[in-house]
């Protein structure tokens, strides 16, 4: 038996033996020094538990093929509902399909080496089936006996993401940046041609042969502003007109006109929340908008469906209450929710991240520009809203607008006659005409001469400021925004207005630097 001293803080060992006289002797043996090696081992055993057990990563230990040792964090991250269910499962079975080639080559090498494996990102996928991104590494440890190895993983999903997140971003914003380049430069090659032919046909007789040739011109040019509009949503840059927009009158008349866009075996069921909020967006964008999304999904149920649209009141507070594919740098607060879900042919994760690049399309070659979601993105973000697209394959696909609300309802308001354009003839009034582009100069000073104006031509903002220096009879300015001596058109309009003291100046909205501002020198 055992006895503890208490007194030394000694442990000794009694073992009574029976002497050839009969007589029994008891030996006493010390066993501190064991005893306090079992304590230190109990107490090192248990340190190890608690290390082990609660690290805030995931751990395991396994011999190359079975898992005999996890923790927590690795049966939370994995799926599981305890460490212990995490035991004898395969290795493989963790990693995904697409990285198993690699691990076993990793592992190989790893064998045949002293050296621990380095840190690698993987897929691997959980218990129920999600794929997660884990960095990896292990390295060799004693364990019970053999030489196994200890894995240590850190989950980097949501990093990964927001990386992937980020890269579109910046994508998206390069492709942006060069869509409104070349929108601007085709703007000005459009306005050349389209006028040209404008007055090309008011010089041919009605009845000529030669109508059967500008007519479709016209109509292709037509089409081509439709692009460069569309590209111009795609990089934000095109001038919305902003208002208080009663979505429920939106879409009670577009009814009518989206049963004439799609096929008759689609139905269309429309459900608007009682009490719906105003919201503020361009109003004939977001027409535009929707019946985008009604013809893609025209061509998404060629043998028929149904098409739903529905509106309701929203408040984001956080990305929880949003879904996984939400437009990102979104804001928290109150916003209208516009819906629209067929139950077409839907689209596998692939296609779904790239459907609002610009010129991706699943279309065939000339059935589609690629253009029409990446203009839906566009107008949402630059109306300061969100867009989520959410799809399955065989099941549909679901867009949603999140508009932002309008603060108050807009008062009813009678037309007011006078602030309306009046026509008339043009007296020989003067306008200075200010383009970069010589072509454009060219023909919108033929249009205004044809039009009865005096008209003054001035390719940069320099020679302007000269001529309003040297002409105070000038009645109208019309002008480029954006020219290359650094003078824009609000600063032109500005320096206008000090040279003739006199004079009032309105224009567009000096942002857009694809629209062409009509500043006038005077009330009507």
């Amino acid at each position: 038996m055992e006895e503890q001293h208490i007194l030394d803080d000694r442990w000794v060992l009694i073992d009574g033996k029976v002497l050839q006289d009969g007589s029994i002797v008891n030996v006493r043996t010390d066993i501190s020094d064991l005893k306090r090696a079992q304590a230190q081992m109990r107490d090192i055993e248990t340190r190890y538990r608690d290390v082990f057990g609660f690290a805030p990563f995931p751990i395991y230990i396994h011999d190359g093929e079975t898992i005999v040792e996890a923790n927590t964090a690795a049966a939370r991250v994995y799926g599981y509902p305890s460490p212990e269910e995490m035991i004898g499962l395969r290795v493989l079975n963790l990693i995904h399909p697409d990285d198993r080639d690699r691990y076993l080559a990793r592992l190989k090498h790893f064998h045949a080496s002293i050296e621990p494996l380095p840190f690698i990102e993987e897929q691997r996928v959980r218990k129920d089936g999600v794929v997660i991104r884990i960095v990896q590494s292990g390295t060799r440890i004693p364990w019970r006996g053999e030489h196994l190895i200890l894995a240590m993983n850190y989950d980097v999903t949501r990093e990964h993401d927001m990386e992937q997140q980020l890269r579109q971003a910046q994508k998206m914003e390069a492709v942006g940046q060069l869509s409104s380049g070349i929108a601007h430069d085709f703007n000005n090659l459009l306005a050349v041609i389209q006028g040209n032919i404008e007055l090309l046909d008011r010089q041919v007789p009605p009845g000529s042969e030669y109508r059967q040739m500008t007519k479709p011109a016209l109509r292709a040019t037509a089409r081509g502003a439709s692009l460069t509009n569309r590209l111009l949503a795609f990089s934000r840059k095109q001038a919305l007109r902003v208002e208080a927009i009663d979505v429920v009158d939106l879409l009670t008349e577009m009814r009518t006109l989206l049963a004439r866009s799609i096929s008759e075996d689609i139905s269309i069921e429309i459900d608007l929340a009682a009490d719906l909020w105003f919201c503020e967006a361009d109003a004939g964008q977001l027409e535009q908008s929707i019946i985008n999304l009604a013809n893609n999904a025209r061509d998404a149920m060629p043998d028929g469906g149904s098409l739903s649209i529905s509106a309701k009141n929203t408040t984001l507070a956080d990305s929880s209450q949003a879904g996984e594919a939400l437009t990102q740098d979104w804001q928290p607060g109150d916003y209208v929710a516009i819906t629209v879900s067929d139950t077409g042919a839907g689209m596998n994760g692939d296609i779904l991240a790239k459907i609002f690049e610009p010129f991706f399309t699943t279309k065939d070659v000339g059935k589609g520009s690629g253009l029409g979601l990446s203009m839906v993105y566009g107008f949402i973000q630059q109306s300061g809203g969100h867009i989520e697209a959410v799809s399955e394959e065989a099941k549909g696909t679901t867009f949603t607008f999140y508009l932002p609300r309008h603060i108050s309802i807009p008062k009813p308001t009678e037309p007011d006659e006078t602030t309306e354009e009046q026509g008339g003839d043009a007296n020989g009034e003067v306008i200075l005409v200010v383009e970069d582009d010589p072509d454009v100069l060219t023909l919108t000073s033929t249009v205004l001469t044809n039009l009865g104006y005096r008209i003054i031509e001035a390719n940069s903002g320099v020679s302007a400021l000269d001529s309003l220096q040297q002409n105070n009879d000038i009645d109208l300015l019309l002008t480029d925004i954006i020219m290359p001596d650094g003078i824009s058109g609000p600063k032109l309009a500005q320096s206008a207005a000090e040279i003739i003291p006199h004079i009032k100046v309105r224009g567009a909205d000096p942002d857009n630097a694809d629209e062409v501002l009509l500043w006038t020198a005077c009330e009507r």
